[in-house]
Formats: structure tokens, sequence, C-alpha cells
């Protein structure tokens, strides 16, 4: 486990935005799923050598159902008198906190130079090509809580489990970003049986130091272990993957 600060002043891109995010507290006019989208643009979208395509992030207000992997549930939430009566199953698809987005490409971005790749007869369906889709398709879901109350791990779980349940295609990557000091409350998410991808912490270096000894240090360390548990600084090469 090698997380401990090493005392030298890091520059790099992953590490100054980083700092960033970190900056914010709970009481800042900027809500933490627009800082963990803004850390998100200011890193992984700087990485098309590892991962290329045209990103975006939408953020809280945005329906996933609208994305070609969702629209099958459109009819349903069509047929609700209102939000209101929206079941539970798909509720947690509406306005998930932060998710990314790749945009279609043209044909002329899918082929290369001297190399024709499609063309009117042929990748009809996929959602990649623009000509078939404007619609931008579903990469990951983030949830992001500062703390971990068992009541936000109930909605944040059920919104994983919906993701991976209601899709048609790839399943997105979902994960948690948190703040949570106290590492039992992070264990009820990173056991081998949830639903989440990983779990990623703002700060884990420091929470690391602060718990040293006793079963909270052990619990953290079994779970940084076991790489279900993260740092922030991993969740762009991460998304690369």
């Amino acid at each position: 486990m090698k997380l401990t600060s090493t005392g030298k002043l890091n520059s790099g891109l992953i590490s100054t935005a980083a700092l960033a995010l970190r900056a914010c507290s709970p009481g800042s006019t900027d809500s933490f799923p627009s800082a963990v989208a803004r850390f998100i643009e200011n890193t992984f979208f700087h990485l098309p050598h590892l991962r290329p395509g045209r990103w975006q992030t939408l953020s809280q207000g945005s329906e996933i159902v609208e994305l070609p992997m969702y629209k099958h549930l459109s009819p349903l939430l069509l047929a609700m008198p209102s939000r209101a009566d929206v079941h539970p199953t798909l509720a947690s698809l509406l306005v998930p906190d932060v998710v990314i987005v790749r945009l279609p490409e043209p044909d002329e971005n899918l082929d290369r130079p001297g190399i024709k790749v499609v063309d009117t007869e042929t990748a009809l369906c996929s959602p990649l090509r623009a000509l078939n889709s404007a619609k931008p398709i579903l990469h990951a879901s983030i949830a992001c809580k500062w703390t971990l109350p068992s009541d936000r791990g109930r909605n944040v779980s059920a919104e994983a489990l919906n993701l991976m349940r209601n899709h048609k295609g790839r399943v997105p990557k979902a994960v948690l970003v948190t703040a949570e000091p106290k590492p039992t409350r992070i264990k009820s998410f990173t056991g081998g049986m949830d639903d989440l991808d990983c779990v990623y912490h703002i700060s884990l270096a420091e929470l690391i130091h602060a718990c040293t000894v006793g079963d909270e240090g052990e619990v953290l360390v079994d779970m940084v272990n076991s790489r279900r548990l993260r740092d922030i600084s991993d969740l762009p090469l991460d998304l690369a993957l």
C-alpha cells in the first residue's frame, strides 16, 4: 500500500486537479457534484492518447433515460402523470449526480487517411456513428456524497443496481466519490458483492494517516488492499480503461 505522502511538491495534471477538489467544503457555494464534474473535465478529458473520444459531463437535472442504453424506458416515464408517480426502480435513473458521456462520431472521424472505415451499407446501428444517432453514449455514472449515512447508502446502491439491470448494450461504469471520514461506513460499499465498481476518496492518504491504529485502520487497509477503495487521483486513469 503506497499512499503516504512523500513530502515532495507535485505539479502533475491529476495532482493539481485533485488539490482543487480537496479544497472544496460542504459549506461552499460550489456543490460537490459540480466540483467532481470539473475534476473529471480537468483530468480525464485531457487523456485522448489513452482514451480517444469527444466527452462531456452531465450533472444533476440530466435524465439518462434519454441516452441510447435506456431509451426503451422513456415510454414508461411518459405514461406517468407526474414525476411523483415514477416507480422507485426508475427513480434513480432520472437525476444522477454526474454522468460522463461520449458524443457520437461523424464519419470523417471514423475513417482514417487512405482508409474508408464505414459506408452507406455498413455499421447502420452502432450508436458511436453520428449518422445513426445524435444521442450521447453513457460511459460512467458517478455518485457524489460528502458523507455516507445509511439512507444515502441505500440510494447509491439502488442507483448502481438499476444502471446494470435496466440497460441495453455495454454496462456503464458505476462509481462513488466521497469524503466520508469513517472507514466503517465506507466498508459497506466496498464488499465484493456490491454493485459499485469502486469507491474513490478525495483524501485517501490523509485518511490513512489519521487511522493508523485500531479497528478503523485495519478496515481501511483491507479495503485498499482489496482494490475496492482508491484515491480520487486514480479515477481519471480508471475511466480510461
